[in-house]
């Protein structure tokens, strides 16, 4: 079998990158319109030459966490306070 395109040789070098930021986000605990969404969707946005970009200019915000709405009724009585958190937030 040839290899055409080898995910570990490439990433290799990165490794150590890839993991500290990976245990960076892990530790801050968002992983939704987080720091590193935000940095990212401005880099994205100035490397396209764009004016703006979603996290600056939108956000959403859904009445009821999605835990809570009835088609997860079976986590209803469970609590995630960062999700909870980010929906009294963000209106």
């Amino acid at each position: 079998m040839i290899k055409f395109f080898d995910l570990q040789k490439i990433n290799k070098p990165y490794e150590n990158a890839f993991q500290n930021k990976l245990k960076s986000v892990l530790d801050n605990g968002w992983y939704i319109l987080g720091d590193e969404v935000k940095l990212f969707e401005k880099n994205f946005a100035n490397y396209c030459a764009a004016k703006h970009y979603v996290g600056e200019e939108i956000l959403i915000h859904y009445p009821v966490p999605t835990h809570k709405q009835k088609a997860f009724e079976n986590w209803n009585n469970l609590s995630f306070p960062i999700t909870e958190k980010i929906h009294n937030e963000v209106l």
